[in-house]
């Protein structure tokens, strides 16, 4: 049961990690789904269990695995290299400055490790679960309903056209300088 519960907790954690760092480096990316980031936690996690299954796997599986995450933002979510490296920066140091918090909140007691570590995988994807249901339910309710316009040659024109916007004179030029120099408005 303490495997599952490191491997739950492994991949929330990752999963919220990541997703987080894109999310702050890039705010507006649209493929910022925290389904793929669950995903990518999930190979995160295994691999970094079988790296010792190998030889060399260390160097070997941190180089393979930063040019994975890089190539994986560069060409999936669309983001610049600059933004990508600090993606991965975050990624990787927010463990280390997290985690330590985790520890110290849990102390020696076993009762708090198994709260943490199944309650922090329960409560992410449960608030996951229930942001993704309950969205599209209160969206619904506050958008209005739309109106549908035929557009072409069998469009109906029921008024008349309207008029033109009217002309806004253009302003004044601001007078010089009195030293004669020239401005960036002149």
């Amino acid at each position: 049961m303490l495997g599952l519960g490191v491997f739950l907790f492994s991949v929330s954690f990752w999963a919220v990690v990541f997703w987080g760092s894109l999310a702050l480096i890039d705010r507006g990316n649209s493929r910022n789904k925290f389904a793929l980031a669950l995903l990518i936690g999930v190979l995160a996690v295994v691999t970094a269990f079988t790296r010792s299954m190998m030889p060399f796997a260390d160097i070997v599986y941190l180089v393979v695995w930063l040019v994975l995450l890089l190539r994986l933002l560069a060409l999936y979510y669309h983001v610049d290299l600059l933004r990508s490296i600090g993606v991965v920066a975050a990624t990787l140091a927010a463990p280390y400055l997290i985690l330590p918090l985790f520890v110290r909140a849990v102390g020696g007691s076993e009762a708090k490790a198994w709260l943490v570590l199944y309650g922090f995988p329960v409560v992410t994807i449960g608030a996951w679960i229930a942001l993704r249901t309950t969205r599209g339910r209160d969206a619904g309710e506050r958008i209005p309903r739309a109106r549908v316009a035929r557009v072409g040659k069998d469009a109906k024109r029921d008024d008349a056209p309207a008029a033109p916007p009217p002309v806004i004179a253009a302003p004044a030029v601001p007078p010089p300088r009195p030293d004669g120099e020239p401005t960036l408005l002149s």
